[in-house]
């Protein structure tokens, strides 16, 4: 009988490690992309139903997050949901703090960039404060724009060297 590598037995300290590493951040996205989801919808001062159905949609397409059940994700957002409601000003610097801890991921940084542009015209009005959070949260996630166009100018001058 074939024993599985996954099985507990035959995993090294390192192997599990390094899968509780990935998981951690995965999560970290997981609540990065939730925060974002957060401060952007309260942007423009109200939440639309189709943000919130696109945010959803953002979780089930991102293959990482098909570790989370839909409980998991729907309780990380319903808690910023609920922080905006109770206390706006403490939801932010929460939401901030959950973006600050993948700050130096690029992926992760990618990913969280990609929902935010994804979420903007989710309720079919592209308002300016939403275009405002999404600098803020360039800002804090340390993603300069110029310094990706940089990187992929040499990237494509080295291709067609």
């Amino acid at each position: 009988m074939k024993k599985s590598l996954n099985s507990p037995r035959f995993d090294s300290a390192a192997t599990v490690a390094a899968r509780d590493a990935a998981l951690a951040r995965i999560s970290d996205l997981m609540e990065a992309m939730a925060a974002a989801y957060a401060l952007m919808a309260h942007a423009d001062g109200e939440v639309a139903g189709a943000e919130r159905r696109r945010i959803f949609a953002i979780f089930r397409a991102h293959p990482a997050m098909s570790v989370f059940s839909r409980d998991e994700i729907a309780e990380e957002i319903a808690a910023h949901e609920a922080g905006f409601r109770l206390d706006p000003e403490l939801a932010q610097q929460i939401a901030r703090e959950k973006l600050a801890a993948i700050a130096g991921q690029a992926r992760a940084v990618h990913t969280v960039l990609t929902v935010c542009r994804d979420l903007i015209p989710a309720d079919g009005i592209a308002h300016p404060a939403e275009y405002r959070i999404l600098a803020e949260i360039k800002a804090l996630l340390r993603h300069d724009d110029q310094a990706h166009f940089r990187v992929s100018d040499h990237a494509r001058e080295g291709i067609a060297q």
